[in-house]
């Protein structure tokens, strides 16, 4: 596929899966080499070749020494991304295809067709997350944890089998979180729509776990016979082990809360990130994390907050639950999160990089998380629409945003994302070179090639038959 972008703007040819040529504004040179190392010099208007499939530099930002690549375009509304042992991509569309991505001619781009990309399974119930545990595959789909037996010289993976049946339906959020660990099976759900319990909801809102070696063949397990881990969750979006191989999970805030019977601002509550361990409980929906500032009296970001949920039917006003709550409830019976995003920033994905191992990205990023942030339409502020990257310390801790009256700031670093060859810039964007793009940009998904340890990124689009990309962002001539 050949196109090209337009010259008199940023004078970069760019001939997907062909070949690439940058130019200067004085002159072209075809590109076939090693791609050049960033200078003051090409941060002053050079474009910034990075091979084959690379993105135009004037229309996207990705790090320092970075190269971001197209590697599949028109995938539509792609999510849980994952590798096999032997480095194939996987993926699960909305719909319930699985995808499986193999670069048998090594150009760096998957062909749309077989041998290239194959549906390789169908859940037949839509889908959201899928993981990798040696050779067995698990996704999640809107009422079921579904495995498939992997091999490499199986094109297609056939019906699998139901792992964990009866899950509450996924509604609106589409599918469940899950993640493997220590020989257990963790999967999350959501949180029933406006929901006005006394207590907390146990069939929803929670994390339970299932061992793995209970299902059988023709006997799943059901969702009841799961233990409950967590609760006080309203969408636990992914789950993933840290560095220290603790689980935690993204929880995207909740937009419909209120606080004393008004709506709060668009930037409350606060999306935390929170740890997957027993027993643990983070409010919802009685309490919310504040995420911004609040005139004179400041409050410290992630502080619990009461809070309650419009009630299901116009009329009165109705509080979340019949026990008495207050501020001080919250502080002393919500537990803390590690992190908080950005309500607007709709946080869906979260990878913490191997300590050892290939790693095609800056080697301070090995201590900490890569985080997909999709975005959310409709709201006051740009955020999300990228990558971003969030520093721990050999604790496991991070830094919580700093608030003042002039707004919020947060601890992480754009990775990928709108903006330009230097100058990052949150909110929506979008690129189109001839007759092909992304627009809106919206990561979804995040992985890491356990061949060469470059990233790879999901972007959904439901604007059918064109739109939904996979980048690859790693370190350049990587």
């Amino acid at each position: 596929m050949a196109v090209v972008a337009d010259a008199a703007r940023s004078c970069t040819r760019v001939v997907l899966g062909l070949s690439l040529v940058a130019c200067t504004k004085d002159s072209a040179v075809p590109f076939d080499g090693p791609a050049p190392t960033p200078t003051s010099s090409t941060a002053r208007g050079r474009a910034i070749a990075c091979g084959p499939h690379g993105l135009p530099p004037d229309r996207h930002f990705v790090a320092d020494g970075l190269c971001a690549r197209v590697v599949a375009f028109d995938q539509g509304q792609l999510r849980g991304l994952t590798f096999a042992p032997n480095g194939d991509l996987f993926a699960v569309t909305l719909d319930g295809d699985v995808r499986r991505y193999r670069d048998v001619d090594h150009d760096g781009l998957f062909d749309p067709k077989p041998p290239e990309t194959v549906v390789w399974a169908r859940t037949n119930a839509g889908g959201h997350a899928c993981v990798f545990e040696r050779n067995v595959l698990y996704c999640g789909t809107r009422s079921t944890v579904k495995r498939w037996h992997w091999t490499a010289d199986v094109d297609e993976g056939g019906a699998g089998e139901d792992v964990v049946i009866g899950l509450p339906d996924a509604g609106a959020d589409e599918g469940h979180a899950l993640a493997v660990a220590k020989g257990m099976l963790y999967v999350a759900t959501s949180a029933a729509p406006r929901p006005l319990p006394s207590s907390y909801d146990l069939e929803r809102a929670v994390v339970r776990r299932f061992p793995l070696a209970s299902p059988t063949k023709g006997r799943a397990l059901t969702w009841k016979q799961g233990e409950v881990v967590i609760r006080g969750i309203h969408n636990l979006s992914a789950i993933a082990s840290d560095a220290a191989g603790r689980l935690v999970g993204i929880d995207d805030g909740a937009a419909d809360l209120l606080r004393h019977g008004r709506a709060v601002s668009d930037e409350d509550p606060g999306a935390p990130l929170v740890l997957v361990e027993k027993d643990k409980a983070y409010g919802y929906p009685f309490c919310m994390f504040a995420g911004r500032a609040r005139g004179a009296a400041q409050v410290p970001p992630a502080t619990p907050l009461l809070a309650d949920v419009p009630p299901p039917q116009p009329g009165a006003r109705v509080t979340a639950g019949s026990a008495p709550r207050d501020d001080a409830w919250c502080q002393s019976h919500v537990d803390s999160p590690l992190a908080l995003f950005d309500a607007n920033s709709s946080a869906r994905s979260i990878l913490y990089p191997p300590g050892t191992g290939n790693f095609a990205l800056p080697s301070r990023w090995r201590s900490g998380a890569f985080v997909a942030l999709r975005g959310a339409p409709g709201h006051t502020h740009a955020a999300g629409h990228n990558v971003v990257w969030l520093p721990f310390d050999e604790r496991g801790a991070t830094i919580l945003p700093t608030i003042t009256p002039d707004g919020t700031t947060y601890a992480h670093e754009v990775v990928f994302g709108g903006g330009r060859y230097g100058a990052a810039r949150d909110g929506a964007w979008s690129w189109q070179v001839g007759d092909a793009g992304d627009d809106p940009v919206r990561p979804t998904s995040l992985a890491l090639s356990p061949i060469d340890g470059a990233l790879f990124v999901a972007s959904e689009s439901d604007r059918a038959p064109r739109g939904g990309v996979v980048y690859r962002v790693a370190l350049l001539g990587k």
